[in-house]
């Protein structure tokens, strides 16, 4: 069985295209925006090909589980914390570990600039864990993003979440840098 979505506790979020055409028309975000986000918690039987590729970049972040992602005729394995950048018009296919699904929080990111935040593309990045590594504030952006679409899609929400979204996506690609606010607090007294 393979499913494209559809798993318990799942959130997910595809703006429509009348949506995406009032943040392209916006000079404030139209340089990078979301088109599609969400959290898939044990994706059992998860599975997605796209023999054309997408229109957008798309980033899979893998907290728990693994699964493997296949770009053109290369096969790469995501363990959990780790990260993978497809560019858009590239084939890919992904899916879940049969034996250890995965729990992925995914975006669908676009704009002039989303290709300098895909520098990294094409490679299983991994985010070690340790007392530094701020794993629950960047999950705690991605929740923030999703709690902001939940309420609708003023001009107000669509500004601050795609604003969020290059902090978000800065916290995958400058990782000792986004680590810092918490190492400096270990070596500081009156911290």
């Amino acid at each position: 069985m393979k499913k494209p979505d559809g798993f318990p506790g799942q959130i997910s979020f595809v703006l429509p295209e009348k949506i995406e055409g009032l943040i392209r028309n916006n000079p404030l975000i139209a340089d990078l925006y979301l088109t599609d986000i969400g959290y898939y918690p044990q994706a059992s039987h998860h599975f997605r090909e796209r023999p054309a590729g997408s229109a957008e970049y798309i980033l899979i972040y893998c907290v728990d589980g693994q699964g493997e992602i296949r770009v053109g005729e290369m096969l790469h394995s995501l363990p959990a914390d780790h990260f993978f950048i497809i560019p858009p018009g590239t084939s890919h296919a992904y899916r879940s570990d049969e034996q250890n699904p995965w729990s992925i929080y995914w975006i669908h990111f676009s704009g002039s600039k989303a290709g300098l935040f895909a520098r990294l593309a094409c490679q299983s990045i991994p985010i070690e864990r340790g007392r530094t590594s701020r794993i629950s504030d960047r999950v705690d952006l991605f929740s923030e993003i999703f709690r902001n679409l939940d309420r609708g899609f003023s001009i107000e929400t669509l500004e601050y979440i795609n604003l969020t979204l290059y902090y978000l996506l800065s916290s995958f690609i400058h990782i000792s840098q986004f680590r810092l606010v918490k190492e400096a607090g270990e070596n500081d007294p009156i911290a």
